[in-house]
């Protein structure tokens, strides 16, 4: 137990300036945690005063399929502004844009560094190419640093 306490809790986050990173949600009586909407979201972002960038995140479990397999993988849907907030960029491709943000916006992938080694075994031409989550073709455009902690 104490090695996920000292890795989740007591450690700093892998990110430049992780102790300026805060986690905010919406609550109401009986729901302690939900989760933002993308309107209340917005919202937050453009009249917030407090905070030098914004981003919305959410976890969810997703299925890659490859010809012949398919595997289980954990991660996230991010705002455009989710590489910009973690003042990290990728080792390869290039960020999200506010066009990515759109509801018909373009359908993309950043993948972590261990997936690009597993799955692409480091290949650069990586970027462009596709892959199926949950049964929808998404592009390629950029690939986490391994010290990001996306491993």
């Amino acid at each position: 137990m104490f090695s996920v306490l000292q890795g989740v809790v007591l450690s700093p986050l892998p990110f430049p300036e992780s102790n300026r990173l805060v986690f905010l949600w919406q609550s109401r009586p009986g729901l302690p945690e939900i989760d933002v909407s993308e309107p209340n979201f917005e919202d937050w972002q453009r009249n917030s005063r407090s905070f030098e960038q914004m981003s919305a995140l959410e976890f969810n479990n997703f299925t890659l399929s490859y010809p012949g397999a398919a595997e289980h993988l954990l991660g996230m849907r991010v705002s455009s502004t989710f590489l910009a907030t973690l003042k990290v960029m990728p080792v390869l491709g290039h960020d999200l844009t506010s066009d990515d943000d759109r509801p018909n916006g373009p359908p993309v992938a950043l993948m972590s560094y261990r997936l690009w080694k597993e799955r692409f075994s480091g290949d650069p031409q990586a970027i462009g190419r596709t892959l199926v989550l949950d049964g929808q073709t998404l592009t390629i455009f950029g690939v986490l640093p391994s010290e990001a902690g996306a491993e």
